[in-house]
């Protein structure tokens, strides 16, 4: 959450940020970019990342190539559709860079749907009370409350079907 000034501005949700941090014990460094992010968001250690205005999934898979610690697609103020944004997440999937999107306000039905796709998590801009902060957190982990195993000795383990007729 970045707070200035007493107010909130932007709330930024990253819905996975429980999950196990993996060391590669001979390196002694944690494995995936993801588990990265999280420790350095954690323990207040700068990241460097960008920002892209641009739908086209060149531009994304591009910059993923040049060593930054995530991308945020915004799509508060650009013409990028939930279309661009899942040809966006699969040109950097193969990177393990973590892609976070800037969303429009904080309408949970538009909250889901960009985590869904695959965004790690996203800027909610304008948050003007808790209130709103906890709808657009909410909305983020609605997706891990539908994957929760049934009992405590089961891995928590996402199970995706797919009817093909």
């Amino acid at each position: 959450v970045i707070i200035m000034e007493k107010k909130l501005l932007d709330l930024i949700v990253c819905p996975v940020s429980k999950e196990k941090l993996q060391y590669d014990k001979k390196n002694n460094e944690l494995i995936s970019k993801k588990a990265k992010l999280v420790y350095k968001i954690k323990n207040g250690i700068p990241s460097i990342g960008t920002w892209v205005s641009s739908g086209n999934p060149l531009v994304c898979e591009t910059l993923a190539s040049t060593g930054v610690d995530w991308i945020n697609i915004e799509c508060e103020h650009s013409s990028i559709d939930l279309g661009d944004l899942v040809h966006c997440f699969r040109a950097v999937e193969h990177t393990e860079i973590p892609v976070f999107v800037r969303v429009a306000g904080s309408d949970p039905l538009i909250i889901k749907r960009v985590v869904d796709s695959g965004a790690l998590g996203v800027v909610v801009p304008d948050v003007k009370d808790a209130e709103e902060a906890k709808r657009a957190v909410d909305a983020c982990r609605y997706m891990l409350s539908h994957i929760q195993a049934p009992s405590k000795k089961e891995p928590k383990v996402p199970i995706l079907q797919k009817k093909i007729d």
